[in-house]
């Protein structure tokens, strides 16, 4: 028989813990900034270099929680962030981290900024709106989520998907518009229809991917 779970009852996952867990989800925002200051002095190794060594130490925690959940300090922490889903799997951070290396790992710079831009502030705005009445399109979305999603993702688009890396060279450039909605309706259908795999992990990943393709045709 399966062993039982060492998490006691949490409270029940409200909007307040929602709305928690995706301040804390923003702290990706530090793992561009990190990329960034590497890559603006040609050093764009060192920060990969440095996020694995966040993803690591990342798994590590994972690790603990999973198989000693009831550490002071950090089980309180665990029983308001982490939603049921993710008491027996890795968590939402450990994903969006490992998203992370690998987009800025295979994908232009500004793709790849712009998919964890959109995996970090669409998604958010898509996780809260899902608390507004709205018509389901599939599964737990909303078609007001969906589109609330895409439109801050155009947004997102419109900063970092340009003819110039601007945070890089100085040069803000021009919007390229035809990158910035392909983009932008990816990470939509990426959130809305992987649901089982975690979206932190896809959106970087497959949104970066459409974003370089684009790039490179655009």
């Amino acid at each position: 028989m399966e062993q039982q779970h060492k998490w006691t009852v949490n409270p029940p996952f409200t909007f307040r813990r929602e709305v928690l867990r995706k301040i804390v989800h923003l702290f990706g925002l530090v793992y561009i900034l990190i990329f960034w200051y590497f890559a603006r002095s040609g050093n764009s190794s060192k920060g990969i270099l440095v996020l694995t060594s966040f993803l690591v130490m990342a798994l590590l925690l994972e690790q603990c929680r999973i198989e000693k959940p009831t550490i002071p300090v950090l089980r309180s922490i665990w029983r308001v962030l982490k939603r049921p889903s993710e008491y027996r799997r890795l968590g939402a951070e450990a994903f969006l981290l490992l998203g992370v290396i690998i987009a800025f790992s295979a994908f232009d710079i500004r793709a790849a900024t712009a998919a964890i831009g959109m995996e970090l502030f669409g998604d958010a705005s898509a996780a809260l709106m899902l608390y507004a009445q709205g018509r389901k399109i599939y599964r737990y979305r909303t078609l007001k989520a969906s589109v609330v999603e895409w439109i801050v993702n155009v947004i997102i688009g419109w900063f970092f998907l340009r003819t110039s890396a601007w945070w890089i060279t100085g040069d803000f450039g021009a919007p390229l518009l035809i990158p910035i909605f392909i983009t932008a309706t990816t990470a939509v259908l990426v959130e809305t229809f992987t649901y089982d795999i975690d979206d932190n992990l896809a959106v970087p990943i497959l949104a970066g991917l459409a974003a370089h393709v684009a790039l490179m045709i655009y």
